[in-house]
């Protein structure tokens, strides 16, 4: 069997080698499960590295965020300050930790192996400052550098340097005056204002992971800087969502979008041939979501009750309190409150929700730094409910910055409440069954963001009139982290393998969490947010797949039929952000075990971590010591996002299990529609029974299949439907009557 490189396949040989396949000529390609790629075949506009920082003239080094702690942090406790201040907050969060997260390094370390420099991209937005100032891969490299040429303030993940020295794209006379040379600089680099076509977005926003960053030291922010000890501008984009864009909407520049939406691997060794993210391979458009939604037209009034009883105002802005940041009273006897940051009411731009405004200051007040009304809190609240607890065990609390276990318990605390806020839930009981409706209060869809072992699902437990269970769909087991999804729904986003990219790679057909090979969604049923519409989303390559949302649809249903017995039912939303598969997947293909002894490996050298039982003796690879970590922290336990109880009716009376009909013989609820008169065993009940039973009638099932009554009469133990032993139950009663 020959073999073909990679690099000399083209988006024709692709056709033609299937075409081949089909006709049973497999004999003449031998797929890789490798990709022969390149660094250049993941080049992306805007800010390119620059070799040899601090010595490089061309660009002047960015500040290490303890530097910017000397200003920005504030140590007494004391409030607004100690949550307004930039620091404190920042470092709790994984905006500060996205290079250390054991589940980030065990991904990266695939990436690497499928297709060498993807990472590069990875390396990018994780750990911006290390690959800016080229110590991660620089033009011309031939080896990934996978981060060990790191610095240590490069692990510091998006630091301050990072976003503030960041430049707005569009050009704005509104922008800083310092914008202009940077843009100079740039050159060819700078990326294209693509133009819209039709609900495509246009605008060089839409080039593929790019952002700018200013090559000399010039900070910018979203307020004119008085009492600034350093050079600072005030800069519109600092309050616009599209500073997130840059790594809030994710492609794969490998692949080609072709006219029929399919994917196609492009030449190797080449970047992308137009460098628009909209013709890549979509891998996550939380942004793009957002952009082509109420909150970025109209923006959206999000109100709740105020969590504090007898607060005013009654009413309060959803996203305006995290549910864990409380007051400090002034006199010991006055009760703490949960801290309302802010009177907005409508939520517009990604910092509206993710960085909430409030009274306070943008450095330690004793410094002279102003009370604002609008100083952005920098919580970076998401969804990551466990994963700051696995950076602190292995990297240590001095790498990692964050010195008190309590405020990183209170970092993941904020993102499991903020899970609780981003939807709501509706039961109803409709014709005979279980209505469940979820309403989606994010930005985007629902769950959103990085989409691999990302799942949110539905828990039903219905009940007798006992109170025992009758039945549970969805159901978790805790022990082996499974669900039972075949009767519930799932919603998730999976991403796989096409036939052309299992051809290249050797991967099976489906879904698949090689997220550098992927070319294909399977499924996204994910709910959409306020202002979807199926030509918009499909536009930014969101639609549903799998999945039927009318436009403006921000909502899902699911129907449960109701178990026999069933008079109540307790529903609950879970959130899941690392399932089994996907840690599985991790352990077994994330094979590098990192360089011992490298600050820029985990463990951290001198950090003795205490590993689950069933852990592997010796140097464990990144996926081991992720799998480790996920066994350690409850192996991502699901996160209650929304929880309810329903009864289906008024319970109605009934006084033996052969009472099962209405006086004018109708069926009793669960099965018939409550409103009757039921006077006991009457001539009803008698009919209803015969007229059902040799059908085999749901409504004649009231004893297990030893002849014993079904609840609220008996106890559950085997039942199969209607059979002989119902038949026996009603005539040994009937005739009793009522006691």
């Amino acid at each position: 069997m020959s073999h073909v490189s990679r690099s000399r396949i083209r988006t024709g040989l692709v056709y033609g080698a299937l075409v081949l396949a089909a006709a049973g000529i497999v004999g003449l390609v031998s797929a890789t499960p490798l990709l022969n790629t390149t660094l250049d075949d993941f080049y992306m506009h805007g800010s390119q590295p620059y070799p040899n920082v601090p010595a490089n003239p061309n660009f002047d080094p960015l500040l290490s965020a303890q530097n910017c702690s000397s200003c920005h942090a504030e140590e007494s406790g004391l409030q607004p300050a100690s949550y307004s201040v930039p620091y404190n907050r920042w470092a709790y969060s994984m905006m500060a930790q996205s290079f250390r997260d054991p589940i980030f390094q065990a991904q990266f370390d695939i990436a690497e192996i499928d297709a060498p420099f993807s990472g590069d991209g990875c390396l990018k937005c994780h750990a911006p400052a290390g690959w800016l100032q080229g110590r991660a891969n620089v033009p011309g490299a031939t080896v990934p550098a996978k981060g060990q040429n790191f610095a240590d303030s490069d692990r510091n993940g998006v630091s301050c340097s990072i976003c503030h020295r960041m430049v707005d794209p569009e050009a704005d006379p509104a922008n800083p005056p310092v914008d202009a040379a940077v843009f100079a600089q740039l050159g060819a680099n700078t990326p294209p204002n693509f133009p819209s076509v039709g609900l495509q977005p246009g605008g060089p926003l839409h080039a593929v992971n790019s952002f700018i960053i200013d090559n000399r030291n010039n900070r910018r922010g979203p307020f004119d800087p008085e009492n600034c000890f350093h050079v600072a501008y005030e800069s519109p984009f600092h309050k616009e969502s599209g500073l997130c864009a840059g790594c809030h909407d994710v492609s794969n520049p490998v692949y080609v979008k072709q006219n029929d939406g399919s994917y196609l691997a492009s030449a190797m060794g080449q970047p992308h041939p137009t460098g628009n993210k909209y013709e890549m391979y979509p891998m996550d458009r939380t942004y793009s979501e957002w952009l082509a939604s109420d909150f970025a037209t109209t923006g959206v009034s999000l109100t709740v009750p105020n969590p504090n009883p007898g607060a005013t105002p009654s009413i309060v802005g959803r996203y305006s309190y995290d549910g864990v940041t409380r007051t400090i009273p002034q006199i010991p006897t006055d009760p703490s409150l949960l801290v309302i940051y802010n009177a907005e009411l409508t939520y517009t731009t990604c910092q509206s929700c993710h960085m909430p405004p409030t009274t306070g200051y943008g450095a330690d007040p004793n410094l002279g730094s102003p009370l604002r009304t609008n100083a952005p809190v920098h919580n970076f609240t998401g969804v990551n409910s466990w994963v700051l607890l696995a950076v602190q065990d292995v990297w240590g609390a001095s790498e990692t910055l964050m010195v008190d276990e309590a405020l990183v318990q209170e970092s993941v605390d904020r993102n499991k409440f903020r899970m609780s806020q981003a939807s709501d839930m509706e039961l109803t009981y409709q014709a005979s069954q279980l209505k469940v409706r979820i309403y989606n209060h994010a930005g985007h869809k629902l769950p959103g963001g990085f989409a691999e072992g990302r799942r949110m699902w539905l828990n039903v437990k219905f009940f007798d009139g006992a109170d025992a269970i009758v039945g549970e769909r969805g159901a978790y087991d805790s022990a082996t982290a499974t669900i039972t999804e075949a009767d519930t729904k799932v919603y998730e986003l999976i991403h796989g393998v096409d036939a052309t990219a299992s051809f290249l790679t050797g991967l099976p057909v489906g879904k698949s969490f090689h997220i550098d090979i992927n070319n294909k969604v399977f499924k996204d049923n994910r709910i959409p947010p306020r202002g979807f519409s199926n030509a918009k989303f499909a536009a930014i390559q969101s639609a549903p797949i799998g999945a039927t949302y009318a436009d403006g649809q921000y909502w899902d249903d699911t129907f449960f039929d109701l178990p026999v017995g069933a008079v109540r039912a307790e529903v609950t939303v879970l959130h899941q952000i690392t399932g089994r598969d996907y840690i599985e997947f991790l352990r077994d293909n994330a094979t590098t075990i990192q360089p011992l002894g490298s600050p820029n490996s985990m463990p951290q050298p001198g950090i003795a971590w205490t590993a689950p039982p069933g852990t592997p003796a010796g140097n464990l690879t990144t996926g081991q010591i992720a799998y480790a970590q996920w066994i350690k922290w409850g192996k991502s336990a699901p996160v209650v996002k929304d929880q309810g109880s329903i009864t289906f009716t008024p319970p109605t009376p009934r006084c033996s299990p052969a009472d099962i009909a209405f006086d004018d013989g109708s069926p009793l609820p669960p099965i018939g529609i409550p409103g009757g008169t039921n006077n006991g065993l009457t001539e009803g009940d008698y009919n209803l029974f015969f007229s059902n039973f040799f059908d085999a009638g749901l409504v004649c099932d009231i004893a297990n299949d030893d002849g014993t009554p079904l609840p609220p009469f008996g106890l559950l133990t085997t039942n199969n439907g209607t059979t002989e032993a119902d038949y026996n139950l009603f005539f040994s009663v009937f005739f009793d009557g009522c006691p």
